[in-house]
């Protein structure tokens, strides 16, 4: 079963960070996907004052095709930004993997070059009042 789950530990982000091939970032959040206790992936992010920057979601060795497991890391790091209260995201792109990530995860080109997505309301579907509501 996949696992997306926060890194705490310094040396445990600075390990995830190198085996997806992310250049750590001090102080920034990372995130990582495991399924059987073998890492999949891992994001590298930080929040701002004008929001969030995602620097990177990389898939680990042997994960490079693994896009569901990428999209599920994706959107678990916008769920955590979302409940921080950040309204809007910026995603850096590196690579062809990165711009077909970034887009499939909801990010779009502001007209400057750079992948802004909002994230107001992007986790408010209440799914148990909607049920409530049909006959």
């Amino acid at each position: 079963m996949l696992e997306v789950k926060p890194v705490r530990d310094t040396s445990e982000q600075k390990a995830a960070c190198e085996a997806c091939g992310i250049a750590y970032l001090p102080g920034h959040f990372v995130y990582g996907a495991t399924e059987d206790g073998a890492l999949v992936g891992a994001s590298l992010f930080d929040i701002t004052g004008e929001g969030a920057v995602v620097e990177a979601i990389r898939p680990a060795p042997g994960s490079e095709n693994d896009y569901e497991g990428l999209f599920i890391l994706g959107r678990g790091t916008l769920n955590f930004l979302d409940l921080c209260g950040v309204k809007q995201a910026v995603m850096r792109v590196h690579d062809e993997t990165d711009t077909r990530l970034s887009h499939i995860l909801g990010f779009r080109d502001d007209g400057t070059g750079t992948l802004r997505l909002s994230l107001v309301g992007l986790f408010d579907a209440d799914c148990a009042a909607k049920k409530k509501e049909e006959p």
